[in-house]
């Protein structure tokens, strides 16, 4: 299966509805937190922080906003996204890692910077990053930790007592030079007194991984994984050639356990980004970051594979695994693939949307789920023709899935008539009006998941954000599909929110490809000063076209989805994605457990995302009120 056939379900999430309280904005002050991150975008690291901050009472939206700024695994991209976090003027900037330190500190000496994790403390100082770990002394602070360099060697030594050589992988694109000194000065320094040599091999990409097995010298009776993305992701393929050679190996994070190598171990990440919340919590009520002293997680996660370890012929002392939070053994005592759950999805889409499948792959493997290892994702797409639904649905339901996820009312309708047996995890709007749950609090069948109902407000939202934005406005097409249940649930409120500010709404049918084209002429005739555009199977699959489209004819234009302003247009307002995905996730996890659909309450997304594409406004010549930039979680420029 491939793992990109997960991302389906999030073609449509922005229809979910949003609830009247989260347009409330209470007359507090507005933080802006700046987060710099060599990744492609939000994962599980992100949400962890944005959990820490809501356990401390700030609300997304509310009080307090993000910057993000993704540098895609470029290096070379991080001064400029630092740079651009100071032009927003943002009050503090969070960074994962130590080369989005070291590229925010560069830039500047003034905004406070906390770190969500800098490898070594020593190193910190030995680098010149701080005065001190009590007194940092400048404008950063956060939480460091130092595992490759000592803990791991401790851990192979506890469970391989006779271990002398040992080789450890390491990245080097990952260390500059004095960097990589230091950490083989201080893994000596580890290693000596324990008995055991290290020898150091580089591995940046797959051709790696086998040469570097191949110049293991004679008498190599370990292996040691340095705790580097490609590393990471090399992972698999480095256990399992580790087994083949008979060579016990320790890796960094409690997964590499999972993948086949003897131990894996990692700090708690939900600890880390805890702490580094507090850090940002106490620099905004007024805390100089000079004057906070560096921290270290109390807590970590070691993970024992016992098969392995049968495999190598170790008998572990049980003081090792009684550190162990999980040890990994296979029925049969033999290396064997764990039950694979089966979850379906059905979706009115035509094909996958591939922008959100990592976050909700991340999501899952917090959880202990991997696509391919112990779950299996079984799309069935009806390509815009609801009349498909049922019979998708019912093949499913031969194939003996473990869950049903469904995004949108109809796909949700479709799931409960088929089935009362079968678990169904959805995010739709008005669950209780359309039948789907007897209540939010107890939902009482087969199905619950995330809803939002459709509000005057919400809609008077979207509006008000383009009278913002196009001077004049009078007259906006909606692009929508009349057939799907929650747009007619939405039309009442579309209409009165145009009465009430006086904006003339024209309702643009688009049911099926066929379709865009008299739309699109249609835009012409209305002689439209804004587009809005609701989101539909179709109109997802063909949003690239439509955003080109409004462009090029110099419509402005509005939607629910992130993915829309990605794509060249000029606004998108809806909930935020990654906790969506992190909510369906829970809940997956949660019934596959065990736990009852009907005792899970149905849940409404807790914060929303503005998004304004400066680009497009450029290209528009739309001057955005500096105001509504202030508001926005993300400005793309």
């Amino acid at each position: 299966m491939n793992r990109r056939e997960t991302v389906v379900l999030f073609a449509l999430l922005a229809l979910v509805a949003l609830s009247p309280a989260a347009e409330a904005r209470p007359s507090v002050k507005l933080h802006r937190i700046g987060y710099l991150s060599i990744a492609p975008g939000p994962g599980g690291i992100t949400g962890k922080f944005l959990d820490g901050m809501r356990d401390l009472g700030y609300v997304e939206g509310r009080n307090f906003v993000m910057e993000y700024r993704w540098a895609a695994f470029k290096n070379e991209r991080l001064p400029e996204l630092a740079n651009d976090l100071i032009r927003a003027k943002v009050d503090v900037i969070v960074t994962d890692g130590p080369l989005s330190t070291v590229a925010a500190q560069q830039a500047t000496r003034t905004i406070p910077i906390v770190f969500g994790s800098m490898g070594s403390p020593a190193a910190l100082v030995e680098r010149g990053f701080v005065a001190s770990l009590v007194r940092p002394g400048g404008n950063i602070t956060g939480v460091a930790l130092d595992l490759g360099a000592t803990r791991i060697v401790q851990l192979l030594k506890e469970a391989v007592p006779k271990a002398s050589n040992a080789a450890f992988l390491y990245d080097p694109a990952k260390w500059t030079g004095p960097a990589i000194e230091s950490l083989r000065a201080r893994m000596n320094a580890a290693a000596k007194p324990l008995g055991v040599n290290v020898k150091w091999i580089a591995v940046r990409d797959s051709n790696d991984v086998t040469r570097a097995f191949d110049e293991l010298e004679k008498g190599t009776d370990a292996l040691l994984l340095e705790n580097s993305t490609s590393i990471f992701a090399l992972r698999k393929h480095i256990c399992a050639l580790a087994l083949q050679r008979r060579l016990p190996a320790v890796g960094y994070a409690s997964v590499s356990a999972d993948a086949g190598c003897l131990m894996g171990y990692m700090y708690d990440l939900g600890d880390m980004r805890r702490r580094t919340a507090k850090f940002v919590d106490r620099i905004l009520r007024g805390a100089r970051p000079a004057e906070l002293p560096i921290e270290e997680p109390e807590k970590f996660e070691l993970a024992v594979n016992l098969d392995t370890a049968n495999a190598l012929g170790l008998v572990l002392p049980a003081t090792l695994l009684a550190q162990a939070a999980r040890s990994i053994k296979a029925t049969s005592g033999t290396q064997q693939a764990a039950r694979a759950y089966k979850i379906g999805v059905l979706s009115l889409a035509d094909r996958p949307d591939s922008r959100y499948g990592p976050i909700f792959d991340r999501a899952l493997r917090e959880r202990g789920y991997e696509v391919g290892r112990n779950l299996a994702m079984i799309p069935r797409y009806a390509a815009g023709k609801p009349e498909q639904l049922p019979v998708l649905v019912a093949d499913l339901i031969r194939q003996n899935v473990d869950i049903i996820l469904t995004v949108g009312s109809s796909e949700t309708l479709a799931a409960v008539k088929a089935t009362t047996a079968i678990p169904i995890v959805f995010v739709s709007p008005s669950p209780v009006e359309l039948g789907i749950v007897r209540s939010l609090a107890r939902p009482g069948g087969n199905a619950t998941g995330l809803s939002a109902d459709v509000a005057p407000e919400f809609i008077g939202k979207f509006l008000e954000l383009l009278k913002q934005s196009v001077p004049r406005l009078t007259r906006v097409a909606l692009m929508w599909n009349p057939d799907r249940p929650e747009d007619q649930m939405y039309e009442k409120a579309m209409r009165e929110a145009g009465r009430v500010l006086r904006v003339e709404l024209r309702f643009v049918n688009v049911r099926v490809p066929r379709d865009l084209e008299a739309a699109f002429a249609s835009f012409a005739t209305e002689r439209a000063d804004a587009l809005m555009i609701a989101v539909d199977s179709t109109i997802t699959s063909n949003q690239k076209r439509i955003t080109n489209f409004a462009l090029k004819n110099h419509l402005p234009t509005i939607s629910y989805e992130r993915a829309v302003t990605d794509d060249g247009g000029l606004m998108s307002y809806g909930p935020h994605t990654g906790d969506i995905l992190r909510g369906l996730a829970i809940y997956i996890d949660k019934i596959l457990k065990g736990a009852k659909p009907a005792d899970l309450p149905v849940e409404q997304p807790r914060t929303f995302e503005l998004v304004v594409n400066m680009k497009t406004a450029k290209a528009l010549g739309l001057a955005i009120p500096q105001s509504l930039l202030m508001r926005a979680d993300e400005v793309i420029r």
